[in-house]
């Protein structure tokens, strides 16, 4: 056997410098390259020759020397003698590829080793695989809708006979208060379900990034359970049997789609009216001498989400294939085969764990394992009830193309004291605001306009009066962002159908402030 000190310097050089399988420089606190492997010169597509005529800080993108210059890496390696991190460096060919990197100072001299190893190819396929993630994860939220489009419609005509028929019958009793009041609290009512319902729908089929968190799993499948009822018919029975209150560290919008996609499943399932679909929230604890073989799952506390159904049941050969992509038992144009298949990646991206059992014609249970976390604080808010609204005497501006938006509007603020200016595009009231900057208080403004956008009009506005308050209002949840509300500057956004009630103290507190 050879051993290392039987080989000499020069091979043992050539071995773990020249011929390493990563890229490596030698450079002196100047920023002066001094040495480079054949590696380091193949990923950068330099000679080595001009490789080390350039400064490293040359090579580095602009934005990476800016977040962690050279004298700052200096400095840090003086305390902890190695550091890593990722950098991107420019090409011959001017074109730059990630890399993460090791940079070790030389004992006693005033040099550094820099190691690094292009990983953009291995970055590029993180990211596809996140896009086809997103992309499975849409394509499946779609179908959900689609199968509940049925239910959604049936519920909404209920709630517009409601609102209908209270209306028509507010006409009759216009010159009765008494029935009247009765009426209109009917239509408020209806109104507020409908908002409620519509919520549900465009929270359940809203993109997000997704962001894990600490989570209440019960609130999440309450939240869930009101829009099921409100789609699957009433001839099914819902039963909750939640039990848990446990926390779990979870994206609330993936676990949503999970509780969904599973209910759905058990409906579709479900062939006879006098059914039942079952929701369970329970715990358990796996001890390190229990096993599950078939779940591989690790000792720990876990909360225990059940669904279960009287359904069609299925036999041992369709429950071995039930979580592969595109598999179905239903009809051709019925069904993807994405919904448990996302299920599935959800709950292991969650490191969880989920088993299916089943009886042809008795049903089915399927049971999702999530580790419990423990919560180091718990946040109590109390809510105010709100004896009377606050009034005012200032000027608003309010801009929305629709009417039937801007009347009941201009009835509840004149009613509480202020002086409202209705304008039905941006680019009117833009104008407007010009010839009299300090002749308006605040402005209430709708997102989606013609002519002139609500965010473009808050930036103009903002521009003339910095101070200005600005409440931008939309029906569409995904286009109220975090992002677009920095950008334009406003002080507050609402999501539609507005609560006058919320506005007018939301309002008061901005014109307070």
């Amino acid at each position: 056997m050879v051993k290392l000190r039987d080989i000499d310097s020069g091979q043992l050089h050539e071995l773990l410098f020249l011929d390493a399988p990563y890229g490596i420089m030698v450079i002196d606190r100047q920023d002066n390259a001094i040495d480079a492997n054949t590696r380091a010169c193949k990923i950068l597509g330099y000679s080595k020759e001009n490789l080390l005529s350039i400064q490293t800080g040359d090579l580095i993108h602009p934005d990476d020397l800016a977040n962690t210059p050279v004298e700052t890496l200096v400095k840090t390696l003086e305390i902890t003698n190695e550091i890593h991190l990722e950098r991107r460096y420019k090409k011959s060919d001017g074109t730059y590829i990630l890399a993460t990197i090791c940079v070790k100072p030389f004992r006693d001299t005033q040099q550094f080793l820099i190691i690094f190893k292009d990983i953009s190819e291995h970055k590029r396929t993180e990211q596809d695989k996140n896009e086809l993630e997103t992309r499975l994860y849409k394509a499946q939220k779609l179908e959900a809708i689609g199968t509940l489009a049925g239910g959604i419609a049936h519920d909404f005509n209920n709630i517009l006979s409601g609102i209908l028929g209270s209306s028509q019958l507010a006409q009759i009793n216009i010159t009765n208060p008494d029935k009247l009041k009765k009426n209109i609290d009917q239509i408020h009512k209806a109104s507020l379900r409908a908002a409620d319902l519509v919520r549900h729908i465009l929270t359940f089929s809203k993109e997000s990034k997704h962001k894990k968190q600490p989570l209440k799993v019960y609130l999440v499948v309450k939240e869930a359970l009101k829009l099921l009822r409100s789609t699957i018919p009433s001839t099914i029975e819902i039963k909750e049997q939640l039990e848990s209150k446990a926390s779990i560290m979870a994206d609330y919008t993936q676990i949503h789609q999970v509780i969904m996609n599973l209910c759905i499943n058990a409906y579709q399932a479900i062939f006879d009216n006098n059914s039942t679909l079952t929701i369970r929230l329970k715990e358990t604890e796996v001890l390190p001498a229990q096993s599950i073989p078939q779940l591989d799952i690790l000792p720990g506390k876990y909360i225990i989400l059940e669904v279960e159904d009287t359904g069609c049941g299925m036999d041992s050969e369709t429950i071995e294939k039930i979580f592969d992509p595109y598999f179905t038992t239903k009809e051709k144009h019925n069904g993807t085969g994405l919904g448990l298949s996302t299920v599935h990646g959800i709950v292991k991206n969650h490191d969880g764990f989920i088993k299916a059992t089943s009886k042809l014609n008795k049903g089915s249970i399927f049971s999702l394992f999530f580790p419990i976390i423990q919560e180091t604080s718990s946040l109590k808010t109390k809510k105010t009830k709100i004896i009377s609204l606050p009034r005012g005497d200032e000027n608003i501006m309010v801009v929305d193309d629709e009417d039937s938006i801007l009347e009941p509007f201009t009835g509840f603020l004149e009613d509480h004291g202020y002086t409202v200016f209705t304008f039905t595009n941006g680019k009117d009231a833009l104008t407007a605001f010009k010839k009299e900057p300090d002749g308006f208080d605040l402005v209430i403004t709708d997102l989606i306009m013609p002519r002139l956008a609500g965010d473009t009009l808050s930036v103009e506005m903002l521009k003339q009066r910095p101070d200005l308050p600005i409440i931008l209002c939309s029906g569409n949840i995904e286009k109220i962002t975090d992002d677009l509300i920095l950008k334009s500057g406003v002080k507050k956004a609402i999501l539609k159908p507005i609560d006058m009630e919320s506005l007018i103290i939301g309002m008061r507190e901005l014109l307070d402030a």
